[in-house]
């Protein structure tokens, strides 16, 4: 399942645990039903935070990756000697392993988050 399903999966099992609390018969029963359904809204709103910090992350690497292909196009304009435009090449390649990278751990992230919900989904 993708990370935006989990997460769905996630508030309907909130969902079903607030109305799971509502027609408990023991304080000990409804203080577990609460807990439980504490804790998972705290992790569906770290995930989501974890979510945005990631694209903006992203967001900013690929902005650097354009900045470096357009500095190529500008020294290619120019007429620079071909070791400044290697320097620029070597350096736009790095930029695109750093973003990849970023998306990548952005992937496990996700997953591993996700991961951690499924204890508490199907409990």
């Amino acid at each position: 399942m993708d990370y935006e399903g989990e997460m769905k999966e996630a508030e309907e099992v909130i969902g079903v645990m607030k109305s799971l609390s509502s027609i408990v018969n023991t304080d000990e029963d409804f203080n577990t039903i609460q807990q439980v359904v504490q804790n998972l809204e705290s992790l569906v709103n770290n995930c989501l935070l974890q979510q945005k910090q990631v694209q903006s992350c992203i967001q900013g690497l690929r902005e650097k990756v354009k900045a470096k292909e357009q500095r190529i196009l500008n020294a290619q304009k120019l007429n620079l000697k071909d070791e400044e435009l290697e320097e620029l090449r070597n350096n736009l390649a790095e930029a695109r392993i750093e973003e990849e990278k970023a998306r990548a751990t952005a992937r496990y992230a996700s997953t591993s988050v996700c991961l951690l919900c499924l204890p508490l989904t199907h409990a």
